[in-house]
């Protein structure tokens, strides 16, 4: 009998191990299943507003092309025109004043044209000290 005693006592500790397993097993994916819907929670949100800044990013492209199309108008020279005209009451020049340039005068210096200036070699004056040396070497 104490054998059988044995038997029984084992058997309800061997059952009370198995679920206690079995809890743990739930608990742990429970646990597991938790952490892979927050991460995916995360992920989903992360997309959404991956999705919203790219909208507003090519919301402000947009206003950027528009900017630019106001700009390249603004600069047409019709509009520059037409401006110029009603705005600050210019008018169209009808005479013009042509100025003729003859020679400079006596009292002003006579600045050489860059093709002028390279015909001439510009003279260096000699160091005192090159002028000693040839005097020396012909001595």
């Amino acid at each position: 009998m104490s054998s059988l005693g044995t038997k029984e006592t084992s058997q309800p500790a061997a059952r009370a191990d198995i679920v206690s397993v079995l809890l743990m097993l739930v608990g742990i994916i429970s646990l597991a299943s938790l952490l892979l819907l927050i991460q995916t929670s995360r992920v989903a949100t992360a997309g959404y507003d991956l999705q919203r800044l790219e909208e507003i990013k090519s919301g402000w492209q947009q206003r950027n092309y528009q900017l630019e199309s106001e700009i390249a108008a603004l600069q047409a020279l019709d509009r520059i025109e037409q401006a110029a005209k009603t705005r600050l009451k210019m008018l169209p020049a009808t005479q013009y004043v042509y100025v003729t340039v003859g020679k400079p005068s006596q009292g002003q210096s006579q600045v050489p044209t860059p093709h002028q200036a390279a015909q001439q070699p510009e003279a260096h004056p000699v160091p005192w000290w090159q002028k000693a040396v040839n005097t020396i070497r012909f001595w």
